[in-house]
Formats: structure tokens, sequence, C-alpha cells
């Protein structure tokens, strides 16, 4: 009897251990320029705070480092002059990425549009990707 109260009681172990391995999604809100990407992050759901600016190489780097640590990434970033080419190889190293149309400036001139504000509201759309199914 013991045995088997025991197989249940690591199983309902091993659940929360999975439990807690899925549970970590890192959301990466990215602004691109022509040499940067400024990204901006929230760990679990976290607070939203910037990462900061980093060269393309680098940035790939600093990716596949949080993807070897077992984080799930979803990236976000405004459709624009840099085309789709991060966006392949986003998808291409396992993360799930979503670009989206740029967001105007606000109007009436009560807040400017700054990379780091970009950042932030661009990691909200990536956080969309951990509420959708599948």
């Amino acid at each position: 009897m013991k045995n088997a109260n025991k197989a249940v009681s690591n199983r309902i172990g091993d659940e929360s251990i999975e439990e807690k391995a899925a549970a970590r999604i890192l959301n990466l809100g990215l602004d691109l320029h022509y040499r940067q990407v400024t990204a901006g992050m929230q760990e679990d759901g976290g607070r939203i705070k910037p990462q900061g600016k980093m060269c393309y190489e680098r940035f790939a780097h600093w990716v596949q480092k949080r993807l070897a640590e077992g984080w799930e990434i979803h990236s976000c970033y405004e459709a624009g002059a840099s085309g789709y080419w991060l966006h392949r190889e986003l998808v291409a190293k396992g993360v799930k990425n979503l670009v989206v149309t740029p967001k105007p400036m606000d109007k009436g001139g009560k807040k400017q549009k700054s990379d780091k504000r970009d950042g932030g509201a661009i990691v909200r759309c990536a956080g969309a990707l951990s509420a959708r199914p599948g």
C-alpha cells in the first residue's frame, strides 16, 4: 500500500515540476533599428523591464543563451523597413514571434514615442502569444 501512495505522490510532484518548467515564459518586445535592437522583457508574467540595446549578433547570442536555460520565448516587433529576416531567424531558433502593425504616435503629444516605451508596449503583444492556445 505504501508503494502505491508513493507513486501517486511522485506523479503529483512530477506534474508540479512540469508545470513550473512550462511556466518559464520570457516575453520580448523588440524595437528594431538599422544596426541594433532595443529589447524590453517580461519573465513569467512579472514586471516589464528594459533589457537594453544590442547589436543583432549579440542579441542572437542572448536569445540562444535564454533558450538553452529552458525559457520559452515569445517575441514581437513592429513591421518596418527591416523586413522579416529577424522573424525567420527567431522562428528557426524555436522562438514564437509576431510581427505587428506599427503603432502611431499618441495624439495630442501627451507621450513622446521612444524606444523604451515602444519596447514595453510591444512586450504586451508578445504576452498575447502566451495566452493563445497551442
